[in-house]
Order: C-alpha cells, then sequence, then structure tokens
C-alpha cells in the first residue's frame, strides 16, 4: 500500500486537569510541536506527570460538576455501524454522510465504511465499503447525487458508484483498474486523476461515459472538493488552471508557484485548513484559499480573479474558521528540525486584514459574541476582537496534540480533550460541568480525503448535535 494512501498519526494520550479561572492580563508562550494537524512530536513524561497530578488534586470538583446530555436534550436516534467508529463528515440537510472505520484495529490498515444516514430516523440509507484504501467522495446536490469512489484491498478493481443519495439506488458503476488519486465533480461531468498515471479522465456524471482526457505534467493536480464545481480545477507547475467541463478548453490561469517547499518531511506548511464545523457547513465552492509559494490567494473558481492574498511571511498555516475570521498560525523550526507555533493573528476575511497578532500556542479557536477564545497546551482564553485585550483565561491542561476544536452549542463552551466532554461559560470561563454519559472516539485515524485531516465527533447542525461514541454508535439529540 502507498505511504500517500496513509495518514500517519502518532496520538498521544494525555489526562486532562481542571484548575480555577482568574481574570489575568498577560499572555503566555509555550513552544510546542506541531499539535494536530500533520504532527510529529515525541512523549513529553514530564507533562504526562503534572496532568496526573493535576487531575488528582481536582478529581473532587470534577465528581461534583457532572451531567447527563440525554437527560439535557431529546433523544433522536442512534445509529450503530458495521465498525467500532462511526463519525458525521457531511450533510446535505436530507441526508448526514457518516464515516465508519476501526482505527486500524484490522492491522497496519483501517477497515472502512461510507454511509448516508436519513437525519430524520437515523436509518441506513446505503453504505460502501471502503476497505483499507482511502474513501473518495462528491456530491452533485441539483442531481440528488453522489460519487464515490473505492479500492477496498490491493487485489480488487476500483469501483466509481454513482449513488441517487436520498433512496440509494446505483444509477451507475464504472471499474478502474488503477487507484484514484483525485475525484471532483460539476453539473454534468466527473473528474478523476488516477494514481502514477499523468492524466485526468472526464465522465459524463450521468451515466460514465468518457467524454475526454487530458495529458498532466509531473506533480500536476486535480482541485479535489466534496461539493459541486463549475469548472474542472487543475494546479500545475506554474499556477492554477481551470478547464470547460464538457469541451476540456482552458478558461483561465492564475500564474504563481503551487508547490512550496515543506521545511519537515511530514508537515505540509505552508497549507490551508477548516474549522471541522465550518468545513461541514460550508458548502460554497465558487471561491477557495490556495497555497502559493510567498502568499495564500482567494481565488474566484468562476473567472480565475484573485480576490484576496495573505503573505505566507515564512511558516504558516491558514485556518478557516468560519466565512468572516481566519487564523494565521505561524511556526519556527528547532535545530532538531521540528516546528513549533511561534505566533498567531486574526485575519477579518471581510475587511481583508490583520485584526492583531498574539505571541501564543493556539491549538483550537471558535468566535463567539465578538469575542475569540481558543486553546492552548495550558489553558483556555478569550480575547476582545475589538481591542485584542485578554477578557478572561482558565487554567487547563490539553494534552498535545489535541485533536479537536471548540464548539459554542446553546450559548456554552464545548471542549473535547480526549474522550470527555467539559462544559464553560463563555462569557467567564466558568467550568460548568463534565458530561458523563459520553465518551467520545480518542484521536481518530482518518483514511478518508477531506479537508482536515482528522473528522468530527461533535458536529452541530440548527437545532441537533450529532455525537460520536466509542462504543461504535452515533447519536442524534435535540436541543431543547
Amino acid at each position: 500500500m502507498r505511504l500517500s494512501s496513509v495518514f500517519i498519526i502518532i496520538a498521544f494520550i494525555m489526562l486532562a486537569a481542571l484548575s480555577g479561572c482568574s481574570n489575568l492580563s498577560h499572555d503566555t508562550h509555550e513552544p510546542v510541536t506541531e499539535e494536530n494537524i500533520h504532527n510529529a512530536a515525541e512523549d513529553d513524561e514530564n507533562y504526562k506527570d503534572n496532568a496526573d497530578n493535576n487531575k488528582e488534586n481536582n478529581n473532587e470538583e470534577t465528581k461534583s460538576s457532572i451531567r447527563s446530555w440525554k437527560d439535557m436534550y431529546q433523544s433522536k436516534w442512534t445509529f450503530c455501524g458495521d465498525l467500532d467508529n462511526n463519525y458525521p463528515i457531511d450533510d446535505t440537510g436530507q441526508v448526514l454522510i457518516a464515516y465508519g472505520n476501526d482505527n486500524q484495529i484490522s492491522g497496519y490498515h483501517s477497515d472502512t465504511y461510507l454511509y448516508g444516514l436519513n437525519k430524520d430516523t437515523g436509518e441506513k440509507i446505503w453504505s460502501v465499503y471502503g476497505g483499507y484504501y482511502p474513501i473518495h467522495y462528491c456530491i452533485n446536490e441539483p442531481e440528488n447525487t453522489i460519487l464515490i469512489g473505492t479500492k477496498p484491498s490491493v487485489d480488487d478493481d476500483t469501483r466509481l458508484q454513482c449513488i441517487e443519495i436520498t433512496t440509494g439506488k446505483l444509477l451507475w458503476e464504472k471499474i478502474f483498474s488503477f487507484e484514484i488519486r483525485r475525484l471532483a465533480i460539476t453539473d454534468k461531468t466527473v473528474a478523476v486523476q488516477p494514481y502514477n498515471l499523468n492524466t485526468i479522465m472526464v465522465l459524463d456524471v450521468t451515466n460514465g461515459e468518457v467524454l475526454w482526457e487530458k495529458e498532466l505534467e509531473q506533480n500536476e493536480v486535480l482541485i479535489s472538493l466534496q461539493r459541486q464545481m463549475n469548472n474542472i480545477i487543475v494546479s500545475q507547475k506554474d499556477g492554477l488552471a481551470a478547464y470547460e467541463p464538457s469541451s476540456g478548453q482552458m478558461k483561465w490561469k492564475v500564474e504563481g508557484n503551487l508547490f512550496p517547499e515543506s521545511p519537515h518531511p511530514m508537515i505540509m506548511l505552508p497549507d490551508v485548513i477548516e474549522s471541522k464545523q465550518y468545513q461541514i457547513l460550508s458548502k460554497n465552492t465558487n471561491t477557495q484559499w490556495i497555497t502559493f509559494e510567498d502568499c495564500f490567494r482567494k481565488i474566484d473558481f468562476n473567472t480565475g480573479e484573485v480576490l484576496d492574498s495573505i503573505s505566507t511571511g515564512g511558516i504558516n498555516l491558514l485556518y478557516l474558521l468560519d466565512g468572516e475570521f481566519s487564523i494565521v498560525k505561524s511556526y519556527e523550526k528547532e535545530d532538531n528540525g521540528n516546528l513549533f507555533t511561534k505566533s498567531f493573528s486574526l485575519y477579518s476575511n471581510s475587511q481583508k486584514n490583520e485584526l492583531f497578532s498574539k505571541n501564543d500556542t493556539l491549538l483550537g479557536a471558535v468566535v463567539y459574541q465578538n469575542k475569540l477564545i481558543y486553546t492552548t497546551p495550558e489553558k483556555i482564553k478569550c480575547i476582545s476582537l475589538d481591542t485584542s485585550d485578554l477578557l478572561w483565561e482558565c487554567g487547563y491542561s490539553f494534552g498535545p496534540p489535541e485533536a479537536y476544536s471548540p464548539l459554542i452549542i446553546q450559548n456554552r463552551l464545548v471542549i473535547v480533550s480526549n474522550d470527555k466532554i467539559h462544559v464553560f461559560n463563555p462569557d467567564s470561563g466558568e467550568y460548568l460541568y463534565q458530561v458523563d454519559d459520553y465518551n467520545l472516539p480518542v484521536y481518530p485515524i482518518l483514511d478518508i480525503l477531506v479537508v482536515d485531516h482528522s473528522p468530527s465527533v461533535i458536529y452541530v447542525s440548527g437545532n441537533e448535535i450529532y455525537i460520536s461514541r466509542n462504543d461504535g454508535h452515533l447519536d442524534a439529540l435535540i436541543l431543547k
């Protein structure tokens, strides 16, 4: 199996600790190696010992602050998949797309499934077995179809299936001898890029017939999104090019080097990622942030117009929080070659400028009522978007890599640390309670190709929560 088909994730199991909250006016800076997205770090035994001591000291406080979400919220349905872990990864409104895997219990390779679930009942409408190669999918929402590419094992052919998403009806199937590298969809076509073949193949989305093929240069890559695009986009050595889906004629090109050299062999930086909540909720494929050698550029995928740009200025990660705000995380390289977070800045997508910067180690963040709330390895912090002043900070230990970003659920700050759910008051940082009836999967290993490299364990849509459990179940709860 190719190493490019597997995400190498080193999971650190750290014990969380709770301590008191205080209003302070200074920031702390704790250099750490990359904590979540592309990680490569070593265990810190002293850190674990401190976490154990803190947990013991705060044990009584934790026990006295426990609540049940099943008592607080109405249970809507429970889904149990074929494997030990099931995660919500996409949402079409009528159908929830769930990803199941065994977290490599089957051995070096993972066992995987992709499911379509009825959002009203939790009933499984369809399922596709993925085996241990990556599952590729894209959704053609106006046509109510999903395209799924799988190759369950080295001895199997690759199958590209077009499925009616609300019924599970197989509309057509195409068999390939190659493994799929990238998949992209337009309203009338689906583009396939094979591994080890410098070409893209464009098929009729209604029947799978090949319309045209195009030779690519080495390292040229098809841009793959989970939703329908108007053009077929290819990143080339000298720029980003768009092709008309039916004819293959080039429509526009943005000049620039799209292959910056990574400062670390296992960490892809600079890079653009999305928060998991935003990743599921955002269906906009008309504009995308693309990493160039010298900057991040926001490109209109219909016209090729550059709408905005942010200088990389070294080793950076552009973290898209939502439609309005983004985080630019800066890194430095240690003598041993590892990377550690240097600082971060908050960027306004609408104003197209940096609002402020902080010398701090940001793990994850969420914007709430004109405040930025973010986690560090040791604390939760809240700062004003208007003044950048520190409003409050709460002592709370996170064992890097911290896998999940903060969430706001019914005006409460929800933090997932290891397999536990902790709830805070976002206005003061006061610790409210720990959820006692949900233990979540810890640092799931993801073989499916989505924008971020690990799936959501809690996803909020309207007045509903979709939540993964470590017993293989996926629950839907209704917020009262």
